[in-house]
């Protein structure tokens, strides 16, 4: 059983967000313990368990600690993975966590998220230049998931992202880049979001500030295997393209 399911922000009740996310996260867990074929339960987590924070590591293994701190997203993914481990089960049904970053690809639609604002916007803050970010391309996304799906002995918990970074300035290096106060960042993100015109919460802001580098190392060592895009290919070959198709469609 693969639960991939969530809200992602856009509900703008808490309780109903909580409700849809944790809710039915524990129905889930209660089906598949019931569910005496079901040997596996897959769950998508996410990097922002992790929290935005300045003294992030380089790279954050899965034993760092999970600070998801305001964030209503990363709130709900931690209580459902603490959840999924702390909830007896019966012994033949193994669950697996993956803590997975931004996965895009040809059919990602950058719509109303922050790559959105990333490729549109003529001008981003000075301080989000150099935040490194990781975008897993969805073809190393689906490789990794056959591997898991074919693997009868994975559980616990593993962080799913590339081997690799990006900064902001080398993704978007021709934008101009201001001094803007992370208090009027946070208000433009709340007033976008009131709208409809954006998912993200404004205290998510964090996120885009400090980094959330996921180490892979573990899963890449369970399945021996070697990435087939970085996180620089991964955006050229799929943001950037979908812009290009857009502007030529147009």
């Amino acid at each position: 059983m693969v639960h991939f399911a969530c809200s992602f922000n856009k509900i703008r009740n808490r309780k109903k967000e909580y409700s849809i996310d944790v809710g039915g996260s524990r129905n889930i867990l209660e089906i598949a313990n019931n569910t005496l074929s079901v040997r596996q339960l897959v769950y998508s987590s996410s990097a922002a368990v992790y929290g935005g924070y300045s003294n992030n590591p380089e790279w954050i293994v899965e034993s760092h600690q999970l600070r998801p701190g305001k964030y209503r997203y990363g709130i709900n993914k931690t209580v459902v993975e603490e959840m999924f481990s702390s909830t007896p089960v019966r012994d033949n049904l193994r669950i697996l966590n993956l803590r997975i970053c931004t996965v895009v690809g040809p059919s990602y639609s950058s719509d109303r998220n922050s790559l959105n604002l990333l490729v549109r916007s003529p001008f981003l803050p000075r301080i989000c230049a150099d935040n490194k970010i990781q975008l897993l391309h969805e073809e190393d996304f689906i490789s990794l998931m056959s591997e898991i799906l074919h693997d009868d002995k994975i559980e616990g918990t593993y962080n799913m992202a590339p081997d690799s970074f990006a900064s902001i300035r080398d993704l978007a290096p021709n934008k101009v880049y201001l001094n803007i106060p992370v208090s009027l960042i946070s208000a433009v993100l709340w007033i976008l979001r009131l709208l409809g015109l954006f998912n993200l919460q404004s205290v998510s802001v964090n996120i885009g500030i400090f980094p959330i580098v996921l180490d892979p190392s573990k899963l890449m060592t369970r399945f021996g295997y070697e990435f087939k895009y970085s996180t620089f290919d991964a955006f050229s070959k799929t943001v950037l393209r979908d812009q290009t198709s857009r502007r030529a469609t147009n």
